[in-house]
């Protein structure tokens, strides 16, 4: 599970500073072994039972033991939004008005980043997994989950089921085969198809995605 703090150091100045930041993490992770390939959590701030889910140490710890050395999982992490908070003063009936302070960014802001940089229609609300294959410098497919659930024990039973459907269909692959890119992601679309999911949407990059193509050189489509 890889957590990206956007309101810090990893602040990105536009799409394209973001997905080369996503690529080179990619291009460390496979060459480490850390990954086979990879997915990205997208939610906003109308799912705040995904940002739990994200948040609880144990729910955590359970994605990120069962993604393992097979996915490397990424997601923005959420910061701490501006707050009201009420409270009565001393010395009158009026009541004092308190604010954090700080700047605060918010996940419709960075999705945009994730939805040019994949291409994803307007259309598809949040929250959705993109699953998503890398050949070096490039991303090569993708595809799209949509999460259903709005209980936080249902959401992260489904998330965790995307998961490891996706584990399940590539942990037997044998090492000298790791470089197969993509027979691999075959081996995760197929496992996600034949999941019991609501929505399934498939995209097809006419051209890929890579660190020194510009954004705008693919197109993608629902079937």
């Amino acid at each position: 599970m890889i957590p990206i703090a956007y309101n810090n150091e990893k602040v990105f100045g536009d799409e394209d500073e973001f997905k080369d930041y996503l690529l080179n993490t990619c291009i460390n992770h496979k060459a480490s072994g850390r990954a086979l390939a990879f997915a990205f959590i997208v939610y906003d701030l109308n799912n705040p039972q995904i940002s739990k889910v994200l948040k609880d140490q144990d729910y955590w710890d359970a994605l990120n033991n069962l993604s393992g050395k097979y996915l490397s999982v990424f997601y923005f992490d959420k910061p701490k939004t501006r707050r009201r908070n009420y409270s009565p003063c001393r010395n009158s009936n009026m009541f004092e008005y308190m604010t954090s302070c700080g700047t605060v960014s918010t996940p419709q802001t960075v999705n945009e980043f994730i939805r040019k940089t994949f291409n994803v229609q307007n259309s598809l609300r949040e929250p959705f997994v993109i699953f998503f294959q890398t050949e070096e410098d490039t991303i090569i497919q993708s595809f799209i989950v949509e999460l259903q659930k709005e209980k936080i024990e249902s959401a992260f039973l489904e998330l965790k089921k995307h998961i490891e459907n996706a584990v399940e269909s590539v942990e037997n692959v044998d090492p000298q085969n790791f470089g197969n890119n993509e027979t691999i992601y075959s081996l995760i679309e197929n496992s996600a198809q034949n999941g019991q999911f609501i929505r399934f949407v498939k995209s097809k990059l006419y051209k890929p995605i890579s660190i020194i193509t510009t954004v705008g050189s693919f197109i993608k489509f629902f079937v």
